[in-house]
């Protein structure tokens, strides 16, 4: 029985992909955030204008919906962090090869 040496975990380039991803999430959330503010500033102060309040309950809809978009991405994200973390927690480390010289080649068989 064999025991090897656990390495450190590996670091990932997946900047981009996240980055993007935290883009999205902060602009959906900003979104639903303005939405709220725009409903709340068309809401009709008499009953007259209820052509206003009907848009503002669309508004307020498209809010709750862009917020729990919001949160789901983010959740997707951090699920997604945490798989890539455990899956290069146990990675084996690479390990650089000796300089290969004309000679070895040649006993090899690879050169002439």
């Amino acid at each position: 029985m064999t025991f090897q040496k656990r390495s450190h975990p590996a670091p990932t380039v997946s900047g981009w992909s996240e980055l993007g991803s935290v883009i999205a999430v902060n602009a959906r959330l900003l979104l639903a955030a303005l939405f709220v503010v725009v409903a709340r500033q068309l809401w009709p102060d008499s009953p007259e204008w209820y052509g206003f309040g009907l848009i503002s309950i669309c508004l307020v809809g498209a809010s709750v919906a862009l917020a729990i978009d919001g949160f789901r991405e983010m959740l997707r994200g951090l699920a997604r962090k945490r798989t890539v973390e455990s899956q290069t927690k146990d990675a084996v480390e690479t390990k650089l090869s000796r300089p290969v010289s004309t000679d070895v080649l040649r006993d090899a068989g690879m050169k002439r």
